[in-house]
């Protein structure tokens, strides 16, 4: 069984109008609203890139959503995607924005939590996902962007620091961002493992202080 054809079954299993299309994609059928063509790519050990993603609008004409299940994302592709009107997302997500005229508009709960979070500070005067849970953040003056990996779970282990980097290895975020509310800091064993690479790992409330500095 392909990945597709797990999530297609998937999809059917809770009520989605859906059908099989080409190879690898999926078309969705939906009630008052345009269907949505999305592609799955198979799980592998290299993020899915540039030429994947042209080989994948090739294949399956009018695609809007490309769906990661175990697969990473090479920086840059998501927004050539959404350049491309490509949404690229993980399943939970693409399924929640089906509910929407235009898919590429879904903004997760947790995406909007960070985005109202960071837009507090007067120091930011923009701020853009740029990766499945990476975000570029601009700031005023003559300060440049900042780029983020952010981490929703209440602990932030050395094993999970080091899973991010590889799973981002390209990306070189200047932060690890920990945006659980309930975090109130880091063990010195991330912080030393973090420093050791020139990386920061700063709970939100922290993050203030450090949209100032250079």
């Amino acid at each position: 069984m392909t990945i597709r054809d797990w999530a297609l079954a998937r999809m059917i299993a809770h009520g989605s109008d859906a059908q099989a299309m080409g190879r690898a994609g999926i078309e969705v059928h939906r009630t008052n609203e345009p269907s949505v063509t999305v592609g799955f790519p198979e799980p592998a050990n290299q993020p899915f890139g540039f030429e994947d993603l042209e080989r994948f609008q090739d294949e399956l004409p009018g695609l809007e959503a490309v769906v990661l299940i175990k697969r990473d994302l090479q920086f840059g592709v998501f927004e050539e995607g959404r350049a491309r009107g490509i949404a690229v997302s993980e399943f939970g997500h693409f399924r929640s924005s089906l509910a929407e005229s235009h898919i590429g508009d879904f903004i997760s709960r947790e995406h909007a939590y960070v985005r109202s979070r960071m837009s507090r500070f007067r120091e930011v005067m923009g701020i853009e996902l740029v990766g499945l849970d990476a975000w570029r953040v601009l700031r005023s003056s003559a300060l440049p962007a900042l780029i983020l990996q952010t981490h929703d779970r209440y602990e932030f282990t050395d094993d999970e620091l080091w899973l991010l980097l590889d799973k981002n290895r390209d990306m070189n975020p200047d932060i690890m961002l920990i945006t659980n509310p309930n975090a109130h800091g880091v063990s010195r064993r991330v912080r030393d493992s973090a420093t050791s690479i020139d990386v920061e790992v700063l709970t939100l409330d922290d993050m203030r202080s450090r949209l100032s500095r250079r």
